[in-house]
């Protein structure tokens, strides 16, 4: 097998550049609709990345509800206190970036029914005594600011995404 090194030969696989479409699928804030989203979304998957670049994922989740959003910029994520291996704030307190991923099962088919994706432009973690942090026995709340926002793909099957 070859190993693709550049962006001509991923173009050469995928095809030319994205539509106006696709392209126009990124905001610069959240919609009410993904504000939405966030409120009904139990679980999401934080990446995050430390100064020499080694990514991590993290998954956080709670009752519905359980991320804060505060205006179309920003939200506050509860800390727990969990394994106390602290990677993700670390690496949140190293670079400032972060990236989220928000799932949302449907009961009946317990489907993702949207995923919204969001690039950090920056990243502080905050006291529970200065932000609000739904939910019990946070430690803190990180507090994200998004650089861009876009809906995923539709119809992915939850249970795969918490197993993996």
């Amino acid at each position: 097998m070859k190993t693709i090194q550049t962006i001509e030969e991923v173009r050469a696989l995928v095809g030319d550049a994205p539509s106006a479409a696709a392209a126009d699928k990124f905001f610069p804030h959240l919609s009410s609709q993904a504000v939405e989203f966030i409120g009904r979304s139990p679980f999401l998957m934080l990446s995050t990345h430390d100064a020499a670049g080694n990514v991590t994922i993290s998954p956080k989740g709670d009752a519905a509800g359980f991320v804060y959003v505060a205006d179309q910029h920003t939200l506050y994520i509860p800390e727990r206190k969990g394994n106390r291996l602290i990677v993700s704030l670390q690496n949140i307190l190293a670079t400032g970036a972060a990236g989220l991923i928000f799932t949302c099962p449907e009961h009946e088919r317990n489907t993702a029914d949207q995923r919204a994706g969001r690039d950090c432009a920056g990243s502080n973690v905050k006291s529970t005594h200065e932000q609000p942090a739904p939910g019990s026995c946070a430690t803190g709340v990180e507090d994200y600011r998004a650089g861009k926002l876009f809906p995923l793909c539709q119809g992915v099957d939850a249970q795969r995404i918490v197993a993996a």
